[in-house]
């Protein structure tokens, strides 16, 4: 009985200890990987070509007229971004929103042309824990969700009244969207663009603690969660786009690569049957996670300007 005691002390602690690694690894800030930085540990040539040309894109966007905003979060974090307007601006903006260890900076940079040749400006915002915004623990789109009203209250601010939103974000940014459009968002935002967002933190840290680190979800993943909860503010299950997408009013155009392994594709599914407003969805063949738009710019460019249509925006 003794040694069973000790033994089940053992794997407690263990099973703890293992919790608070995770959360280290996934949840802490980390330097923001650059565009072309990780290239030649990455075994796929679509990944490797894509990180090129986004580089490419944020050295063109770069030299372009922009401003640098902050704003302050509901628990007093500054966050950052850059707006580029268009060249003659009429208060269309597109507000984007990055996925995990990236920025808004190297994830838009790709779409900038899309949007500011029709006339639209863009705002790319750094998340908490990320880039030029404050904040030590990750997010993952829950407190984000509050900070994306923020920037649509400062881009209706600085912009006026009579501005026109969209949100547009990918991965952990899709996420974000997605519980962002589940609150009471300023009649400003029109439409949302998710890109390979995830059905809750829950699920994609359950598919990732088996595939990456190849552990069990129980007893490691709910110990996690409850740390976050305690460093974060949030927990794993409360973080849930699947349940704020069903609440939201204005049009959906959910995207998805057919390979997409890393949030896997069946999520978006999900999401798009609990979303109850005019939505589309579109499925990319051949694309892996964030690659959607670097795979068939044609299609996604296409499904974006018919959401912008439904929205009064095109």
């Amino acid at each position: 009985m003794k040694i069973a005691i000790i033994a089940a002390v053992v794997l407690a602690a263990l099973c703890v200890a293992v919790a608070v690694l995770l959360f280290e690894l996934m949840l802490t800030r980390k330097p923001t990987i650059e565009p072309g930085e990780d290239d030649e540990k990455k075994e796929s040539s679509a990944w490797l070509t894509y990180r090129r040309h986004a580089l490419a894109c944020k050295r063109v966007l770069l030299e372009r007229p922009h401003e640098r905003w902050e704003t302050e979060a509901f628990d007093g974090l500054k966050l950052r971004a850059y707006y580029f307007p268009a060249d003659r601006p009429d208060g269309r903006v597109a507000l984007c929103v990055h996925g995990y260890r990236s920025t808004g900076l190297n994830e838009f940079a790709a779409f900038a042309r899309f949007y500011l040749d029709r006339g639209v400006g863009l705002l790319l915002v750094d998340n908490r824990a990320h880039g030029e915004s404050d904040g030590r623990v990750v997010g993952f789109g829950w407190p984000d969700r509050l900070d994306v009203c923020r920037w649509c209250e400062e881009a209706v601010a600085r912009l006026g009244p009579a501005c026109r939103i969209l949100l547009h974000g990918v991965s952990m940014g899709a996420a974000t969207v997605m519980m962002a459009a589940g609150e009471e968002l300023p009649k400003q935002v029109r439409g949302v663009v998710a890109d390979c967002g995830y059905t809750s933190a829950w699920d994609e840290f359950s598919t990732q603690i088996r595939k990456m680190f190849h552990l069990p979800v129980y007893p490691i993943l709910p110990i996690a969660s409850a740390i976050c909860r305690l460093r974060g503010g949030y927990g794993f299950k409360q973080c849930s786009a699947l349940r704020q997408v069903a609440r939201a009013k204005v049009p959906f155009l959910f995207v998805h690569g057919a390979d997409d392994t890393f949030v896997p594709t069946e999520m978006v599914h999900r999401l798009y049957a609990a979303c109850r407003t005019d939505k589309e969805l579109l499925i990319v063949p051949g694309a892996a996670h964030a690659l959607s738009y670097h795979t068939d710019p044609a299609s996604y460019e296409a499904a974006v300007v018919r959401l912008m249509q439904k929205a009064g925006m095109a």
